[in-house]
């Protein structure tokens, strides 16, 4: 079936768009939820039949205790030094999605958006565990130039 239109309804300031996929009738195919600053789907998304019966529902969070924004709140603490020095404006998410990885941790992936002198640096990633809340690691990526 063709998509008629995807409404985008956006809170910004938690970053967090609601997509509702409309059928060519009208009616509601699916509604998302997605983490702007690294496009990651948060919460449930939510598929419907033609009469508006729910037909398959995907928990993005399944198997974590800790939500999304708990695991930034972790990261603001970590990081504060960094968060003041770079002038970060933002925080962008990954997670182990569990419906497509079962046997995976669960494990939030936070980054920093700062400005300039923070980008050059490199990326850290911020590991959260995705049950306990606890801070893992730091991973860094550095970007090299040919």
């Amino acid at each position: 079936m063709e998509r008629l239109q995807i409404n985008k309804q956006t809170n910004k300031q938690l970053k967090i768009s609601k997509w509702i996929d409309y059928r060519k009738d009208g009616s509601i195919k699916s509604s998302q939820f997605i983490y702007l600053n690294g496009n990651k789907p948060v919460f449930k998304e939510t598929h419907y039949n033609e009469q508006g019966n729910i037909t398959k529902v995907i928990d993005y969070e399944k198997g974590y205790n800790i939500c999304w924004a708990e695991a930034i709140a972790i990261v603001k603490k970590i990081a504060k030094k960094d968060i003041e020095k770079y002038e970060v404006t933002g925080f962008n998410l990954s997670h182990n999605n569990l419906n497509e990885f079962p046997n995976v941790k669960p494990e939030w992936q936070v980054t920093l958006d700062g400005n300039e002198e923070y980008k050059l640096k490199g990326v850290k990633v911020y590991r959260i565990d995705g049950v306990t809340g606890k801070f893992l690691r730091i991973t860094k990526i550095t970007t090299s130039y040919d």
